[in-house]
């Protein structure tokens, strides 16, 4: 949703759309107009956060064009306008998925306040989508941590196990050579001891 509040208002009515434009801005909103579903097509192709739509356009239908605008925006809501005021046109309305539906012509406080709760109805579900998305961030990077942790699990007993194979094949090596060492030191000294009986024999 934008910082400043963004109506697209269309009705085929020049009078009444520049008379509610200049209300609205006077009220801080930004304001596109449209006369048909054309041009309401393209000028919604800018963006908005609500739409103030005429039951009955030119070229088109305001039930059908209330029904592409969700579509094309359902970040948006969209406020269906009529000069003729029944319950099929009303029961057609909510069926497009329009928020409210105004009687025209729609006194300056009723038009306010529908707009402002429209407009918190779409800030609402701005924050639900953010605090969804934060939620998802937040699984994503626990799911990380929790795969480093035992990746890290994982690695300590096996290079403490390669480590202990290292020290005992290094004891090994150590015993091997010490019992050599042992065993020449053992000849030496019998031979020593071979050859001073020997020469004390022959003295």
């Amino acid at each position: 949703m934008a910082l400043t509040p963004r109506v697209l208002l269309v009705d085929d009515n020049a009078a009444l759309v520049d008379n509610l434009r200049e209300t609205l801005e006077d009220e801080g909103y930004v304001v596109a107009t449209a006369g048909t579903v054309a041009e309401a097509a393209k000028a919604a192709s800018s963006g908005f956060d609500v739409a103030l739509v005429d039951l009955r356009l030119p070229d088109g239908d305001g039930t059908a064009l209330t029904e592409k605008l969700r579509r094309d925006h359902p970040d948006a809501a969209i406020v269906m306008l009529t000069g003729n005021a029944t319950v099929e046109t009303a029961a057609a309305a909510v069926r497009a998925g329009a928020f409210a539906y105004l009687v025209k012509p729609a006194t300056t406080p009723d038009l306010l306040l529908t707009l402002e709760q429209a407009l918190r109805q779409v800030r609402l579900q701005a924050e639900k989508r953010e605090l969804s998305r934060r939620a998802q961030v937040a699984e994503k990077l626990a799911a990380v941590g929790t795969m480093t942790a035992g990746l890290s699990h994982c690695n300590l007993p096996c290079s403490s196990g390669a480590f202990a194979r290292s020290r005992r094949r290094s004891n090994r090596h150590s015993s091997s050579r010490s019992s050599w060492c042992a065993t020449r030191l053992r000849g030496w000294s019998i031979c020593c001891r071979t050859s001073c009986s020997s020469r004390g024999r022959s003295n």
